[in-house]
């Protein structure tokens, strides 16, 4: 259920998750709010640094999570340099709050140990969605949420952009 290279949850873990975590939501009529992270650019850096690089680059990414992502959280690699997280009972605004404060804090992190020295942004592009205000169903959550993260790449990157 984990996934090697990280240690949080991998793709078939979470395709479980959503199931349960939307039900039990919306059962209960609580909150559940679902980002979709990508890392910028991370084709290139592991074009031009190879994939060692990048694999570190994603621990650190991962890190950087963890620490920001309360323990009720769920982080799941969704594929190569894609993240979801799930967070029981966090509404929309709450949602950004946390989703921003990640963005933030990655853009500030010091790469440059990776790149030689060089001093090379890492940025992410994250799309929020929230159940119930903007989903109500678990395909629109899903859907949402993937659909605000194209929309935060194609604004430019380095955004968080919400359904």
């Amino acid at each position: 259920i984990t996934d090697e290279l990280t240690g949080v949850y991998n793709r078939a873990f979470l395709d479980d998750a959503f199931e349960n975590f939307f039900n039990i939501s919306k059962s209960n009529n609580k909150s559940l709010s679902l980002f979709m992270i990508d890392i910028d650019n991370f084709r290139e850096i592991n074009e031009s640094f190879g994939s060692d690089v990048g694999n570190a680059i994603i621990l650190e990414v991962v890190r950087l999570m963890r620490s920001l992502i309360s323990s009720h959280g769920i982080i799941a690699r969704y594929g190569g340099d894609e993240f979801c997280v799930l967070l029981p009972e966090a509404g929309l605004r709450k949602a950004l709050e946390i989703a921003e404060h990640i963005r933030i804090n990655a853009s500030r992190l010091n790469f440059s140990r990776y790149f030689g020295n060089k001093k090379i942004a890492v940025t992410l592009s994250i799309g929020v969605n929230s159940f119930p205000e903007n989903a109500t169903d678990l395909e629109s959550f899903k859907a949402g949420a993937d659909e605000a993260l194209y929309m935060a790449k194609t604004k430019g990157r380095n955004r968080v952009e919400h359904a």
